[in-house]
């Protein structure tokens, strides 16, 4: 097999219903097996996907939490035999506190919890009420499901291309996020469990905020925010999913449908760690921390076709307005730097031989313009 370094991610939008554990947990199933099926290497899912984010206080009834662990138990049931990851969110208990995590399955096999590390409590978000952050949990380790596994921010999934960390909503806001450590530590792709709600121009906040993340740490970062069948109180959900490699959008759409919904992108994984050797400063800094690092089993899926969408013309954009600008910049750079040429220099009289090819007509064109603006007599 060789996919020349594309790893396939699908990222879910299913259609919830608010603490209805069942029918979430079956939309849940058949999003893991469709993603399987194209061969997607893993699947990420919103955050609290399993209850549905905007439970309220009923997170604190042990119906709701028995419900969460049934459909836990469920979810691992059904997808035994399929090799594909699957990030799904759900609260869970842990010595009297409850987390909102982020749930790393394989083969029928929990391979680690993430808790959520920062726990927004203001402007409409209220969720201190009900969790805790992952510095309160005191143990990297629980049981649930009759399994032992890892339970920390900290852990590093990884196989033979793919290594990858977690960041849950709120993390990715901070002026500190944990990706920037979780990247220096050896993951190349983030994904971020999302219940980010709608609000008029935030969306570009997140695109923004994705798209730097994956630039400063050459990562790919791949975002996925609650559907519409979460607005169901005074919060408003579009179900954006944004997936970025090494400061590019691969794709940023809203999904306001009432029905669940796949996304795909291949990320290119040797462009990552090609851009990591080049730039020398890259790991010049690695705070010293405590990872675990989780094995996961090699999917062999063979990509046949990329969804993604190649630019024919990388270095040109693709939006007219984009492109003027584009050229503008060029422009302004290079009479900029002619100009300092000739002054440096003191030339009276550039040459430029014409030959009648763009080259020759483009610095005609640049040299031109510099010259004007030093008032000279004549161009020969």
């Amino acid at each position: 097999m060789n996919n020349y370094g594309f790893v396939r991610i699908a990222t879910a939008v299913p259609n919830c219903k608010v603490a209805d554990v069942k029918f979430n947990c079956n939309e849940i199933i058949n999003l893991i097996t469709k993603a399987h099926n194209q061969k997607a290497e893993a699947v990420v899912f919103p955050e609290l996907s399993l209850t549905a984010y905007t439970c309220g206080d009923l997170f604190h009834t042990t119906t709701l939490q028995n419900a969460a662990n049934a459909g836990l138990a469920e979810i691992l049931n059904a997808t035994k035999n399929m090799s594909i990851i699957s990030i799904f969110g759900m609260p869970i208990s842990v010595d009297m506190r409850m987390f909102n995590c982020a749930v790393v399955a394989q083969k029928g096999k929990i391979l680690g919890v993430v808790p959520k590390s920062y726990i927004p409590n203001h402007s409409e978000f209220y969720e201190r009420r009900w969790f805790c952050p992952s510095n309160e949990a005191g143990r990297d380790e629980i049981t649930i499901e009759g399994q032992t596994v890892p339970f920390s921010p900290n852990i590093i999934f990884e196989n033979s291309t793919l290594k990858f960390a977690i960041e849950i909503c709120e993390d990715m806001w901070v002026s500190a996020p944990p990706s920037s450590v979780h990247t220096l530590n050896g993951a190349n792709v983030m994904f971020n469990l999302s219940a980010s709600n709608a609000v008029i121009g935030k969306r570009g906040n997140r695109t923004m905020l994705v798209k730097g993340r994956s630039f400063s740490s050459h990562c790919g970062y791949v975002f996925v925010s609650a559907g519409i069948g979460e607005s169901t109180t005074d919060t408003v959900f579009s179900g954006l999913t944004i997936i970025a490699e090494n400061g590019s959008v691969l794709f940023d759409e809203v999904h306001t449908e009432f029905e669940s919904k796949l996304f795909y992108a291949e990320i290119d994984m040797e462009r990552i760690e090609s851009d990591r050797k080049k730039v020398s400063t890259f790991l010049s800094y690695s705070p010293k921390q405590k990872y675990n690092y989780v094995k996961t089993e090699e999917t062999k899926n063979e990509i046949d076709k990329l969804t993604r969408k190649i630019n024919r013309f990388p270095f040109v954009p693709r939006i007219g307005k984009d492109k003027n600008e584009r050229m503008g910049e060029i422009y302004s750079l290079l009479t900029c730097a002619l100009a300092k040429r000739l002054l440096h220099t003191n030339i009276k009289h550039p040459v430029i031989g014409i030959s009648g090819g763009l080259d020759s007509t483009l610095a005609l064109l640049v040299v031109e313009t510099p010259w004007i603006s030093l008032k000279s007599p004549e161009i020969i």
